[in-house]
């Protein structure tokens, strides 16, 4: 059973410090795996232009048969998986339309000005 000293005073030595990424105009964030160490990730999306991928998130039996696909140094890629039909896709206003058009139902997500996510 956790008290609140705990989780107030000693969760500190188990989590990452806080971190607060903004990304200029064309930034990216390369695909990456969030430490173990990380208690939430919150995005906020400022003015819902961008979006985000999650290629590997499950949200079905289909997905569950995904496994990343390593490159040369052994690191996770998207090689044959596109958002819109892979994962889920936080897409923005800038969103590519064909790829909208094309995407599998539950797939998509459409994000505005203000909107976020915490998992």
């Amino acid at each position: 059973k956790m008290s609140a000293q705990f989780l107030v005073r000693d969760y500190q030595y188990f989590a990452e410090p806080v971190q607060v990424v903004k990304y200029k105009e064309g930034g990216k964030f390369e695909l990456h795996h969030d430490g173990l160490g990380r208690a939430v990730t919150c995005l906020a999306y400022l003015n819902g232009v961008a979006g985000t991928w999650f290629p590997y998130a499950v949200l079905g039996e289909e997905d569950r048969k995904m496994t990343p696909r390593p490159d040369p140094n052994g690191h996770a890629t998207t090689m044959g998986l596109s958002p819109g039909q892979n994962g889920i896709w936080m897409a923005g206003v800038e969103a590519d339309p064909y790829l909208l058009c094309a995407a599998k139902q539950g797939h998509v997500v459409n994000i505005e000005p203000g909107d976020a996510i915490a998992f």
